[in-house]
């Protein structure tokens, strides 16, 4: 710039006022950087600060950072810390399950990636398999499928190594097939994930984790139990060293063997996996939902069923109430278990009396005249272990109540996508809830 001025030589008075503007542009330059890089410093502290919240569990506080962060990096154009920030936050909220947020997000990460990171950007493949993995929680399995498979379509399109998101990709495609029962398919696409984690042997252990505990669920579907034992084996073993062995995934891990080891007629080594279970879930929040599983678990164990199912749960029912208060899925279900075990110990009254808590957990009231349901088809078998229990007690039934409680359960089921495990369950509770019935029928009859 000097030397430019010197061959050009301009008149002292305007090289001072050149030389006055030169300087004022280098300080605004000075003053226009400080600001930046002290923002920058700011959104990086907001962005570590969230990650601690999250790891403690503070998901408000950490979204709240999240927000602040994205603010300076939107900015700053700082396009990949402020994916980061938004990919993060979406995970909060799926810990949450606040699902329509967690949809939002990831459909705002995917835009915000593409237009700002270019096309088949790892944000990008993330925010599909998201939105992949929140319509299988809602049971649309198309859209699920079909965003899974976008996910594999940008994946192909990168020339990286991409071995991490293939397997967690592929695994969650086995998990839509393995939902519809679809266990060729679930098995191939599993095989597919496993392929992945041998080409790198780096890939992320929470990917791997979720991959051996899908396939062993899978394999104990399908009867395959020697090898689902050696994969849930495997999900226990890298959740303990993942998160340390108290955590909610090596208690579910636990719980998985366990079911294996059950239908393995193992029944020592299952009370052992539940005992386990309990004891590492007796010690963490929020773990209602496995606490309720796993005391139900241990109802299975024969010598529980022979001597303490009904305290077993009846503990899991002080759970549930603590946690759910009196209207819930879990309730209703282990309400259920109770009426049975009354019904098969020949004690009528008690199994009425489970019944009708059952029925009530399982309703929720009305909606334009016609009752809405939690877990219709529970509720349906409620309903048969009541009519046999009043006819062993001589008690006469209201049919056309009972007729209208019927249809409208059918109504709402008809509504639902029920995958072929709980249609045979339907069928079964059909045929109860019609013997139950006929039975009820033939002793009024009797009577008159």
């Amino acid at each position: 710039m000097l030397r430019i001025i010197f061959y050009l030589k301009l008149p002292i008075a305007m090289l001072k006022n050149i030389y006055i503007f030169c300087f004022f542009l280098m300080g605004t330059a000075a003053l226009t950087a400080q600001p930046s890089a002290k923002e920058r410093s700011l959104a990086n502290q907001y962005f570590r600060d969230a990650r601690i919240f999250r790891a403690d569990g503070a998901y408000e506080q950490s979204s709240r950072l999240l927000r602040m962060s994205m603010g300076i990096y939107g900015k700053l154009e700082m396009w990949s810390k402020y994916c980061s920030s938004l990919a993060i936050l979406s995970d909060n909220y799926i810990v949450t399950e606040q699902w329509d947020s967690v949809k939002l997000f990831q459909e705002q990460l995917i835009a915000t990636s593409i237009k700002h990171l270019g096309k088949n950007n790892r944000f990008e493949i993330q925010g599909y398999n998201i939105l992949g993995v929140l319509f299988l929680q809602r049971q649309q399995y198309d859209y699920a499928l079909a965003f899974f498979t976008e996910s594999l379509r940008v994946l192909k399109a990168k020339t990286a190594e991409n071995e991490d998101l293939l397997v967690h990709v592929h695994t969650n495609i086995g998990l839509v097939y393995e939902a519809q029962q679809m266990f060729d398919k679930a098995l191939l696409a599993f095989e597919e994930a496993e392929n992945a984690i041998r080409k790198k042997t780096t890939t992320e252990l929470p990917i791997v984790a979720k991959f051996y505990f899908s396939y062993a669920r899978t394999l104990f579907e399908i009867g395959q139990y020697t090898k689902a034992l050696e994969y849930a084996e495997k999900s226990k073993n890298v959740n303990s060293a993942l998160y340390m062995p108290n955590s909610h995934k090596t208690a579910e891990s636990l719980l998985l063997l366990a079911d294996i080891q059950l239908g393995m007629k193992q029944e020592k080594f299952a009370l052992t996996s539940i005992e386990t279970a309990l004891e590492i879930l007796n010690k963490l929040p929020k773990s209602a939902n496995l606490q309720i599983e796993a005391y139900r678990k241990m109802g299975e164990v024969g010598e529980i069923r022979a001597g303490r199912l009904k305290d077993v749960l009846l503990k899991a029912i002080e759970i549930a109430h603590k946690a759910y208060g009196d209207k819930h899925p879990e309730l209703g279900k282990t309400y259920l278990l109770l009426a049975e075990w009354a019904l098969e110990s020949k004690l009528y009254d008690d199994a009425i009396i489970y019944c009708e808590a059952g029925e009530a957990a399982l309703v929720l009231g009305k909606n334009e005249a016609e009752n809405m349901f939690m877990a219709p088809i529970d509720l349906l078998r409620l309903l048969a272990i009541r009519v046999v229990a009043a006819e062993r007690l001589g008690r006469t039934l209201d049919f056309n109540s009972f007729k209208n409680n019927v249809l409208q359960i059918h109504t709402q089921l008809q509504a639902m996508y029920l995958p072929l495990r709980t249609e045979q369950q339907l069928r079964k509770y059909n045929q109860l809830l019609c013997a139950a019935v006929v039975g009820a029928i033939l002793a009024r009859e009797g009577n008159t």
